[in-house]
């Protein structure tokens, strides 16, 4: 079963309700334990406090560090998708200046184009597909808009010049689909999660060996720690992979090229 086939909020709240349950569940149980295993008190507490502060900061800025990541993936991302809809449209407005016959060809591959990417290949990316066969129709209609406009080299003059600029076009949206196709599994790296998930119960740990007489206060700021974590981890779970979840990124820009620009 696909997560992301969940709504962010129900992720969320998953997400955030571990870390809230481990935390109340690892300050009552295993912090009491410890308490009386290691005969901790007020003393101790100072000695505790000063790792703590130590595996904190490596802490804070692991973390920081899995939050630009994600961020700057997503923004990337986005970037990639938005050149490519340029990219289709400069295409779309250059090739009218062709005859009448290349024209109507060229603009009917465009948006046959438009359509695989909306109908078929975004579908396929929120599923976080990326086996080539899941996008080779779309290169097949690249390559029928690629042979019209070459054709135009023959008639030479300005036709020669509208194909060179055409080929320009092709370029820039390939390059464009190629860099979006080779981010629809663009994720974290596991091995930075297993170091937060080892940096996250070493503090954890460190917490709860901290003394503190009232239960009640101890439970609150534990609790407090663990929601912290707990929606910090789900925004960057939720955030993690561009292209699946509600808060993917769209096929909108496509969709307006081929909405407005190729009256689709």
């Amino acid at each position: 079963m696909d997560i992301y086939a969940f709504s962010d909020r129900t992720i969320a709240r998953v997400i955030v309700g571990i870390f809230l349950f481990i935390a109340i569940v690892g300050c009552l149980s295993i912090g009491r334990r410890f308490d009386k295993f290691f005969k901790l008190n007020s003393d101790t507490n100072g000695t505790i406090g000063a790792f703590l502060a130590v595996t904190g900061v490596f802490y804070g800025i692991l973390f920081g560090l899995v939050i630009i990541s994600v961020w700057d993936t997503h923004d990337k991302v986005q970037d990639l998708v938005q050149s490519e809809a340029s990219s289709l449209r400069q295409l779309y407005s250059m090739s009218v200046l062709a005859d009448a016959k290349t024209a109507h060809h060229l603009r009917d591959y465009e948006r046959e184009y438009a359509q695989v990417v909306i109908n078929k290949e975004w579908p396929a990316q929120r599923a976080g597909n990326n086996d080539p066969s899941q996008y080779l129709e779309g290169y097949k209609v690249l390559k029928k808009i690629r042979t019209d406009g070459l054709a135009l080299n023959q008639e030479g003059g300005n036709a020669g010049a509208l194909a060179q600029n055409l080929s320009d076009a092709m370029d820039n949206l390939t390059t464009a689909r190629d860099q979006r196709i080779s981010q629809v599994d663009a994720a974290i790296p596991r091995n930075l999660w297993t170091a937060l998930f080892v940096l996250t119960a070493v503090n954890m740990v460190l917490l709860w060996l901290i003394r503190i007489e009232n239960i009640l206060l101890d439970v609150i700021l534990n609790s407090a720690v663990g929601l912290a974590i707990g929606v910090v981890f789900a925004f960057c779970f939720i955030v993690d992979h561009p292209f699946k979840g509600n808060t993917s990124i769209d096929s909108s820009a496509i969709e307006s090229v081929y909405k407005y620009e190729m009256g689709g």
